[in-house]
């Protein structure tokens, strides 16, 4: 069975046509990855009428075992910073054509030594970003959506995904040496 990591269910809505379907924009299926080999990793599936979808790494060092994406040297401090040390991907619309964005589905693995503070973000258009409430893990491993107000654009969006904080999933001291991975979604 193939699993995919990142699903966005969204709607993408033809300015000129007025049919409207429901679809997964982007899927990465990690099975066989290891993002040490693989530190910029293009979607293993992407619906009609955008482009983009490269998942990447911004102020990190690709970390990670067979079958994840991961990487380490996240943010050590309790000081939030959406500039640095993240992993983001975009979603362009083609010339024509809007998007309106619903959720965002993934599976995220740790370490016991990867800060324990998580948050997702987007921007629209290069503007500020809408940040997801900071989240921590329950373990080393979890499926987990993110629900946002759903929105409609016909600009660039750019997701961000950031580990962050002194204390580790272990509740010891962060290292910097802690992984957080993506993973394949289960059930």
């Amino acid at each position: 069975m193939k699993w995919n990591i990142f699903l966005i269910a969204a709607l993408v809505v033809g300015m000129t046509n007025t049919h409207t379907y429901s679809q997964t924009l982007y899927a990465w299926d990690v099975a066989g990855v290891n993002s040490s080999a693989t530190p910029n990793f293009n979607a293993t599936s992407a619906a009609s009428n955008i482009t983009g979808g490269q998942l990447s790494l911004t102020g990190l060092t690709a970390s990670g075992t067979a079958d994840t994406y991961g990487a380490s040297n996240w943010n050590l401090t309790n000081t939030f910073d959406e500039t640095n040390k993240y992993f983001s991907f975009t979603v362009t619309p083609t010339a024509g054509y809007e998007v309106t964005y619903a959720s965002l589905q993934w599976n995220q693995g740790v370490t016991s030594t990867a800060p324990n503070t998580n948050r997702w973000g987007y921007s629209i258009g290069g503007g500020s970003f809408t940040l997801q409430n900071p989240f921590t893990l329950s373990g080393n491993s979890t499926n987990a959506i993110w629900n946002f107000e759903d929105f409609t654009t016909t600009d660039t969006v750019e997701f961000r995904f950031w580990t962050y904080g002194a204390t580790s999933v272990g509740n010891g001291t962060s290292a910097s040496g802690g992984v957080s991975r993506i993973r394949n979604l289960s059930g």
